[in-house]
């Protein structure tokens, strides 16, 4: 949204002058440039025309990076985290999920008699099967 207005208001602001023509010719390539200024990649390219013209107009591109760079990218950038950070969770817990099962499974195998526990002999088995041991016997 914040490109988008000041992508309206460059446009109307640059309307005949030199920075108009160079970069802000129509509405979709001035929100096109304005998208590329908030990297930074472009900035003396966009901002150094509308200075020859006239010195105030420093204050547009300011205050758009200002709150470009240091409030829309930080709140994009903690959205980003936040989403990956909740990824990351969910793919802990079904990890954990699936481990269970596995040892559920693994130890019912082990457990012929179905008593609940495991006796030594039935515990190498486990083991051996979890954790690829190989007892001497």
């Amino acid at each position: 949204m914040l490109i988008g207005y000041f992508s309206v208001i460059g446009f109307y602001l640059f309307r005949g002058k030199t920075e108009g023509y160079l970069n802000f010719s129509t509405q979709g390539n001035t929100l096109y440039q304005m998208t590329i200024l908030l990297t930074t990649s472009n900035f003396p390219d966009i901002m150094l025309p509308a200075l020859y013209d006239n010195q105030v107009y420093f204050f547009f591109f300011f205050i758009y990076l200002v709150l470009g760079l240091y409030f829309l990218l930080n709140v994009l950038l903690a959205t980003i985290f936040s989403g990956y950070k909740n990824k990351l969770a969910e793919r802990a817990i079904e990890t954990a999920k699936q481990r269970l099962f596995y040892l559920d499974n693994y130890f019912d195998k082990c457990d012929t008699a179905k008593k609940g526990h495991l006796n030594l002999s039935e515990a190498r088995k486990f083991f051996q099967i979890i954790l690829n041991l190989d007892y001497k016997k």
